[in-house]
């Protein structure tokens, strides 16, 4: 069994985030996709993090109904930053027998050399990696150090076909503007009963 970690601040969740979880699933690159939400991602600051209570009850709501997908409130729970190598460690230990991939954005894959316990991350995951518009995708990219490029395991990821940013979401959505061909019914529908990112209600 092979479990791909989908890490971000999902901030809301998307449809393009929905569609790179099923390009993996259709790829057979996992057998299942697990979202989870960071609490305080190292490299973002607060500003526009709706709590990690909405996120996660957004991320149920998305993905209710679709199969090979859940969702783990592993980094919401977890007190100070999120390291995706604690969080991969922590799946690792509770899911004995399964092999982890982790998705992330070219971007992201660029600066993995950099990241936090990366020696240990290596060994812990497949590197699933979606190429994103102007940022090529380098396998390995020029951050991870010679010594580790033969440890380095990475695929390729089918990016979304549809374009957006949760930026631009959230603006939509306090300026009042028509979201839904981005964000499925439901989450829309929480967002404006709890008055998420100045929706108006």
């Amino acid at each position: 069994m092979k479990l791909a970690v989908f890490g971000g601040t999902f901030n809301p969740v998307h449809a393009g985030h929905l569609q790179v979880a099923e390009n993996v699933l259709r790829a057979g690159l996992a057998e299942r996709v697990c979202f989870v939400p960071a609490r305080v991602p190292p490299h973002k600051g607060g500003a526009e993090l709706a709590p990690g209570a909405d996120r996660l009850a957004m991320l149920r709501l998305a993905i209710a109904g679709l199969p090979a997908r859940e969702v783990s409130s592993i980094e919401i729970a977890r007190e100070g930053p999120s390291y995706t190598a604690d969080t991969l460690a922590e799946i690792a230990a509770g899911r004995k027998g399964e092999s982890l991939g982790f998705i992330l954005g070219s971007d992201n894959f660029a600066q993995i050399g950099s990241w936090a316990r990366f020696e240990a991350l290596v060994d812990l995951c497949e590197f699933l990696v979606v190429e994103r518009p102007g940022f090529p995708l380098e396998m390995p990219p020029p951050s991870v150090a010679e010594e580790h490029r033969a440890r380095l395991r990475c695929r390729a990821v089918p990016g979304p076909t549809v374009a957006v940013a949760s930026s631009a979401l959230r603006r939509a959505l306090r300026e009042g503007g028509d979201v839904s061909r981005w964000l499925p019914a439901p989450v829309i529908a929480y967002i404006r009963a709890h008055r998420l990112y100045g929706s108006p209600a």
